[in-house]
Parts: structure tokens; sequence; C-alpha cells
């Protein structure tokens, strides 16, 4: 299985925090719409 990670600077604190994951199985391919718009070709990714 395969999955992509997900963290945001937490800016009070200055550490990161997770915020998702995302799975290779989720079809359609993941988009993320915070902070930029960005959809998840898994067959681009390098493993």
């Amino acid at each position: 299985m395969s999955t992509i990670e997900r963290y945001r600077l937490d800016l009070a604190s200055m550490l990161y925090k997770h915020v998702g994951t995302l799975m290779k199985e989720a079809d359609p391919a993941p988009a993320i719409t915070n902070p930029l718009l960005l959809t998840i070709g898994w067959a681009e990714l390098r493993f």
C-alpha cells in the first residue's frame, strides 16, 4: 500500500502537525485543495 502523509506547520508551536493521509487505492486520484489545488497522479510518483 502506498500513502502520502500531509502535514502543516503550526505557527504557535512551530511544529508540524499531521492533517491527513491519502492512500493509493483512492479512486479517483486524490485532490488537495488547501493551500494549493493539486491532483496526485500515482503513476507519476517514484517509489
